[in-house]
Protein backbone atom coordinates (compact mmCIF):
# COMPACT_ATOMS: atom_id res chain seq x y z
CA UNK A 1 0.00 0.00 0.00
CA UNK A 2 2.90 2.39 0.69
CA UNK A 3 4.14 1.63 -2.57
CA UNK A 4 0.92 2.71 -3.93
CA UNK A 5 0.83 6.06 -2.74
CA UNK A 6 4.23 6.86 -3.82
CA UNK A 7 3.04 5.74 -7.24
CA UNK A 8 -0.02 8.18 -7.30
CA UNK A 9 2.01 11.13 -6.03
CA UNK A 10 4.77 10.15 -8.56
CA UNK A 11 2.03 10.27 -11.30
CA UNK A 12 0.32 13.17 -10.16
CA UNK A 13 3.31 15.12 -10.45
CA UNK A 14 4.16 14.24 -13.93
CA UNK A 15 0.31 15.53 -15.01
CA UNK A 16 0.74 18.56 -13.16
CA UNK A 17 3.90 19.28 -15.24
CA UNK A 18 2.67 18.17 -18.44
CA UNK A 19 -0.18 20.45 -18.30
CA UNK A 20 1.59 23.35 -17.85
CA UNK A 21 4.12 22.49 -20.74
CA UNK A 22 0.66 22.30 -22.61
CA UNK A 23 -0.32 25.48 -22.18
CA UNK A 24 0.10 28.12 -24.68
CA UNK A 25 0.25 31.89 -24.22
CA UNK A 26 -1.54 34.23 -26.58
CA UNK A 27 0.86 36.43 -29.18
CA UNK A 28 1.07 39.66 -27.52
CA UNK A 29 1.14 38.84 -24.14
CA UNK A 30 3.99 37.58 -21.88
CA UNK A 31 4.10 34.90 -19.24
CA UNK A 32 3.53 35.76 -16.05
CA UNK A 33 6.75 34.77 -13.66
CA UNK A 34 4.82 35.02 -10.64
CA UNK A 35 4.54 31.90 -7.82
CA UNK A 36 0.45 33.06 -8.17
CA UNK A 37 0.45 32.03 -11.51
CA UNK A 38 0.74 28.10 -10.73
CA UNK A 39 -2.21 26.35 -10.05
CA UNK A 40 -4.21 23.25 -9.95
CA UNK A 41 -7.13 23.52 -12.97
CA UNK A 42 -9.80 24.76 -11.90
CA UNK A 43 -8.56 26.75 -8.54
CA UNK A 44 -8.03 30.09 -9.90
CA UNK A 45 -9.43 32.64 -8.76
CA UNK A 46 -9.41 36.72 -9.97
CA UNK A 47 -10.78 39.68 -7.93
CA UNK A 48 -11.21 42.86 -10.36
CA UNK A 49 -12.79 46.09 -9.75
CA UNK A 50 -13.57 48.58 -12.35
CA UNK A 51 -13.73 52.09 -11.82
CA UNK A 52 -15.67 53.98 -15.32
CA UNK A 53 -15.98 57.85 -15.05
CA UNK A 54 -17.39 59.77 -17.89
CA UNK A 55 -17.39 63.55 -18.15
CA UNK A 56 -20.03 65.46 -20.06
CA UNK A 57 -19.16 69.06 -21.28
CA UNK A 58 -21.79 71.28 -22.69
CA UNK A 59 -21.29 74.90 -24.36
CA UNK A 60 -24.51 77.51 -23.98
CA UNK A 61 -24.59 80.55 -26.10
CA UNK A 62 -28.17 82.48 -24.53
CA UNK A 63 -29.62 79.84 -22.97
CA UNK A 64 -29.67 77.83 -26.32
CA UNK A 65 -27.15 74.19 -26.00
CA UNK A 66 -24.59 75.10 -28.59
CA UNK A 67 -22.27 71.85 -28.37
CA UNK A 68 -21.52 69.07 -25.91
CA UNK A 69 -18.90 66.23 -25.34
CA UNK A 70 -18.80 62.93 -23.53
CA UNK A 71 -15.70 61.53 -22.52
CA UNK A 72 -14.86 59.01 -20.67
CA UNK A 73 -11.89 56.91 -18.76
CA UNK A 74 -12.21 53.12 -17.65
CA UNK A 75 -9.24 51.87 -14.64
CA UNK A 76 -9.26 48.43 -13.43
CA UNK A 77 -7.64 46.96 -9.91
CA UNK A 78 -6.86 44.03 -9.28
CA UNK A 79 -7.11 42.65 -6.13
CA UNK A 80 -4.44 40.99 -3.68
CA UNK A 81 -6.61 38.01 -2.68
CA UNK A 82 -6.66 36.81 -5.76
CA UNK A 83 -5.17 33.56 -6.44
CA UNK A 84 -3.47 34.35 -9.88
CA UNK A 85 -2.42 37.17 -11.79
CA UNK A 86 -3.43 35.83 -15.04
CA UNK A 87 -4.72 37.40 -18.22
CA UNK A 88 -8.32 38.07 -18.62
CA UNK A 89 -11.03 39.40 -21.10
CA UNK A 90 -12.58 42.72 -20.53
CA UNK A 91 -15.45 43.67 -22.80
CA UNK A 92 -17.03 46.93 -22.97
CA UNK A 93 -20.59 46.99 -24.89
CA UNK A 94 -21.95 50.48 -26.33
CA UNK A 95 -25.37 49.47 -26.26
CA UNK A 96 -26.57 53.29 -28.34
CA UNK A 97 -23.13 53.00 -30.91
CA UNK A 98 -22.80 56.61 -29.05
CA UNK A 99 -18.35 55.83 -29.20
CA UNK A 100 -17.01 57.97 -31.66
CA UNK A 101 -13.00 56.96 -30.69
CA UNK A 102 -11.75 55.10 -28.31
CA UNK A 103 -8.13 54.48 -27.11
CA UNK A 104 -6.59 51.57 -25.66
CA UNK A 105 -3.41 51.20 -22.66
CA UNK A 106 -1.52 49.34 -25.49
CA UNK A 107 1.20 48.02 -22.48
CA UNK A 108 -1.87 46.83 -20.15
CA UNK A 109 -4.62 45.70 -22.95
CA UNK A 110 -4.25 44.20 -26.31
CA UNK A 111 -7.78 44.42 -28.89
CA UNK A 112 -9.61 40.99 -29.05
CA UNK A 113 -12.51 42.16 -31.53
CA UNK A 114 -15.30 44.66 -32.12
CA UNK A 115 -18.51 42.72 -32.75
CA UNK A 116 -22.42 43.77 -33.47
CA UNK A 117 -24.54 42.22 -30.74
CA UNK A 118 -24.86 41.46 -27.31
CA UNK A 119 -21.64 40.20 -25.09
CA UNK A 120 -23.01 36.77 -25.71
CA UNK A 121 -23.89 37.34 -29.00
CA UNK A 122 -22.91 34.57 -31.13
CA UNK A 123 -25.41 34.91 -34.19
CA UNK A 124 -23.07 35.32 -37.71
CA UNK A 125 -25.96 35.67 -39.86
CA UNK A 126 -24.68 37.87 -42.83
CA UNK A 127 -28.24 38.76 -43.75
CA UNK A 128 -28.60 40.53 -40.30
CA UNK A 129 -29.18 44.15 -41.72
CA UNK A 130 -27.25 47.11 -40.34
CA UNK A 131 -30.69 48.50 -38.38
CA UNK A 132 -30.69 45.81 -36.48
CA UNK A 133 -27.16 45.54 -35.64
CA UNK A 134 -27.17 49.27 -34.39
CA UNK A 135 -30.51 48.52 -32.39
CA UNK A 136 -27.80 45.27 -31.00
CA UNK A 137 -25.18 48.21 -30.23
CA UNK A 138 -21.15 47.43 -30.35
CA UNK A 139 -19.09 45.14 -28.52
CA UNK A 140 -15.14 45.85 -27.80
CA UNK A 141 -13.14 42.90 -26.43
CA UNK A 142 -9.81 43.66 -24.99
CA UNK A 143 -7.04 40.67 -23.40
CA UNK A 144 -6.05 42.75 -20.22
CA UNK A 145 -2.61 41.98 -17.85
CA UNK A 146 -1.92 43.52 -14.76
CA UNK A 147 1.50 43.85 -13.77
CA UNK A 148 0.49 44.46 -9.89
CA UNK A 149 -2.02 44.33 -7.80
CA UNK A 150 -4.15 46.76 -5.01
CA UNK A 151 -3.16 49.72 -7.46
CA UNK A 152 -5.98 50.78 -10.22
CA UNK A 153 -4.41 51.30 -13.67
CA UNK A 154 -5.77 53.08 -16.68
CA UNK A 155 -7.31 50.81 -19.35
CA UNK A 156 -8.93 52.97 -21.72
CA UNK A 157 -10.61 56.00 -22.93
CA UNK A 158 -13.18 56.82 -24.98
CA UNK A 159 -15.12 59.89 -26.46
CA UNK A 160 -18.70 60.02 -27.65
CA UNK A 161 -20.71 60.98 -30.54
CA UNK A 162 -22.82 64.01 -29.85
CA UNK A 163 -26.18 62.37 -29.88
CA UNK A 164 -26.86 62.09 -26.19
CA UNK A 165 -30.90 63.11 -25.63
CA UNK A 166 -31.80 64.39 -23.69
CA UNK A 167 -28.85 66.19 -21.88
CA UNK A 168 -28.71 65.76 -18.15
CA UNK A 169 -27.40 69.43 -17.25
CA UNK A 170 -29.16 72.90 -18.51
CA UNK A 171 -28.27 76.39 -17.84
CA UNK A 172 -30.43 79.35 -19.06
CA UNK A 173 -29.46 82.51 -18.77
CA UNK A 174 -30.40 86.49 -18.24
CA UNK A 175 -28.64 89.75 -19.00
CA UNK A 176 -29.82 93.10 -17.78
CA UNK A 177 -27.82 96.01 -18.35
CA UNK A 178 -28.16 99.15 -16.84
CA UNK A 179 -25.92 102.86 -17.91
CA UNK A 180 -22.75 101.46 -16.43
CA UNK A 181 -23.74 97.89 -14.94
CA UNK A 182 -24.31 94.69 -15.75
CA UNK A 183 -26.10 91.96 -14.20
CA UNK A 184 -26.20 88.16 -15.17
CA UNK A 185 -28.60 85.66 -13.69
CA UNK A 186 -28.22 81.52 -14.08
CA UNK A 187 -30.58 79.04 -13.59
CA UNK A 188 -28.96 75.49 -13.40
CA UNK A 189 -31.07 72.35 -13.65
CA UNK A 190 -30.44 68.56 -13.58
CA UNK A 191 -32.85 66.05 -15.94
CA UNK A 192 -34.99 64.76 -14.13
CA UNK A 193 -34.74 61.61 -16.43
CA UNK A 194 -31.27 61.38 -14.18
CA UNK A 195 -30.67 57.97 -12.73
CA UNK A 196 -28.68 59.36 -10.52
CA UNK A 197 -27.15 62.45 -8.87
CA UNK A 198 -24.21 64.70 -10.62
CA UNK A 199 -21.11 65.21 -9.34
CA UNK A 200 -17.96 67.75 -9.76
CA UNK A 201 -19.98 70.17 -11.23
CA UNK A 202 -17.93 73.07 -13.08
CA UNK A 203 -19.34 76.37 -14.37
CA UNK A 204 -17.28 78.57 -17.04
CA UNK A 205 -18.86 81.74 -17.76
CA UNK A 206 -17.00 83.99 -20.25
CA UNK A 207 -16.70 87.64 -19.85
CA UNK A 208 -16.91 89.73 -23.17
CA UNK A 209 -14.16 92.66 -23.14
CA UNK A 210 -16.43 95.72 -22.45
CA UNK A 211 -16.98 94.13 -18.95
CA UNK A 212 -14.59 94.75 -15.86
CA UNK A 213 -14.13 91.24 -14.67
CA UNK A 214 -11.88 92.73 -11.75
CA UNK A 215 -15.26 94.06 -10.40
CA UNK A 216 -17.37 91.35 -10.11
CA UNK A 217 -19.68 90.65 -7.28
CA UNK A 218 -21.53 87.09 -6.70
CA UNK A 219 -24.66 85.85 -4.77
CA UNK A 220 -24.10 83.87 -3.31
CA UNK A 221 -21.06 84.05 -3.04
CA UNK A 222 -18.35 81.59 -4.35
CA UNK A 223 -17.64 82.89 -7.98
CA UNK A 224 -13.74 83.43 -9.11
CA UNK A 225 -12.80 85.61 -11.53
CA UNK A 226 -10.02 84.48 -13.68
CA UNK A 227 -7.85 87.33 -15.10
CA UNK A 228 -6.02 85.15 -18.00
CA UNK A 229 -8.55 82.95 -19.32
CA UNK A 230 -11.12 85.99 -18.41
CA UNK A 231 -14.12 83.99 -16.77
CA UNK A 232 -16.00 83.31 -13.57
CA UNK A 233 -16.07 79.63 -12.49
CA UNK A 234 -18.53 78.10 -10.06
CA UNK A 235 -18.13 75.07 -9.00
CA UNK A 236 -20.78 72.51 -7.00
CA UNK A 237 -20.01 68.95 -5.32
CA UNK A 238 -22.99 67.43 -6.11
CA UNK A 239 -26.69 68.00 -8.25
CA UNK A 240 -29.56 65.37 -7.52
CA UNK A 241 -31.57 64.30 -10.33
CA UNK A 242 -34.67 67.36 -11.00
CA UNK A 243 -32.51 69.94 -8.84
CA UNK A 244 -31.63 73.10 -9.52
CA UNK A 245 -29.94 76.08 -8.20
CA UNK A 246 -29.48 79.60 -9.50
CA UNK A 247 -26.21 82.46 -9.45
CA UNK A 248 -25.96 86.17 -10.04
CA UNK A 249 -22.73 87.79 -11.20
CA UNK A 250 -22.73 91.62 -11.21
CA UNK A 251 -20.15 93.91 -13.01
CA UNK A 252 -19.18 97.15 -13.83
CA UNK A 253 -18.82 98.30 -17.74
CA UNK A 254 -16.17 100.02 -19.51
CA UNK A 255 -18.59 101.95 -21.65
CA UNK A 256 -22.58 101.95 -22.31
CA UNK A 257 -24.32 99.46 -24.30
CA UNK A 258 -24.91 102.31 -26.85
CA UNK A 259 -21.13 103.79 -26.68
CA UNK A 260 -20.05 100.35 -27.26
CA UNK A 261 -22.50 99.40 -30.14
CA UNK A 262 -23.74 95.74 -28.77
CA UNK A 263 -24.89 93.82 -25.71
CA UNK A 264 -22.68 92.04 -23.96
CA UNK A 265 -22.94 88.41 -24.51
CA UNK A 266 -21.51 85.73 -21.75
CA UNK A 267 -21.31 81.87 -23.26
CA UNK A 268 -21.24 79.10 -20.81
CA UNK A 269 -19.27 76.12 -20.83
CA UNK A 270 -20.76 72.92 -18.02
CA UNK A 271 -18.72 70.19 -16.76
CA UNK A 272 -19.94 67.29 -14.47
CA UNK A 273 -19.17 63.64 -13.54
CA UNK A 274 -21.34 60.67 -12.96
CA UNK A 275 -19.74 57.91 -11.15
CA UNK A 276 -22.68 55.86 -9.96
CA UNK A 277 -24.53 56.26 -13.79
CA UNK A 278 -23.07 56.73 -16.86
CA UNK A 279 -24.90 59.22 -19.61
CA UNK A 280 -23.73 56.72 -22.86
CA UNK A 281 -25.81 53.57 -21.25
CA UNK A 282 -22.08 51.88 -21.87
CA UNK A 283 -21.98 48.30 -19.79
CA UNK A 284 -18.56 46.41 -19.16
CA UNK A 285 -17.76 42.51 -18.22
CA UNK A 286 -14.94 40.80 -16.92
CA UNK A 287 -14.23 36.75 -18.01
CA UNK A 288 -11.35 34.37 -18.23
CA UNK A 289 -9.25 32.97 -21.18
CA UNK A 290 -10.93 29.66 -21.38
CA UNK A 291 -8.76 27.91 -23.95
CA UNK A 292 -5.64 29.14 -22.54
CA UNK A 293 -5.79 30.27 -18.85
CA UNK A 294 -9.10 28.93 -17.84
CA UNK A 295 -9.84 31.01 -14.07
CA UNK A 296 -12.93 32.07 -12.21
CA UNK A 297 -13.27 35.77 -12.41
CA UNK A 298 -15.73 37.85 -10.37
CA UNK A 299 -15.55 41.68 -10.84
CA UNK A 300 -17.66 44.85 -9.34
Amino acid sequence: QNGGRNNNNNNNKTINHTIQKEVPVPIGISKVDNKKSSYIPGSRKLFVNVAMSEDLTCTYRKSKLAAYTVEGRVQILLKSDSTAFVPFTFAMKDVHNYIDTLAENTKLASDMVKQKGGIDDDDDDDDANDKSNNEMGSVYKFIVTMPKADIFFPILKYKCKPALVPVPLRIQSRVRTSIHDCRVALQVSSNPSNEKHLSDITIVMSIPLNVIGETLATQPEGGIFNSEKRSVIWCVSELGSGEKFQLQAQFKLHKTVEEYGEHPSFPISLRCQSLYTHFSGITLECGDIPNTFPADVKSK
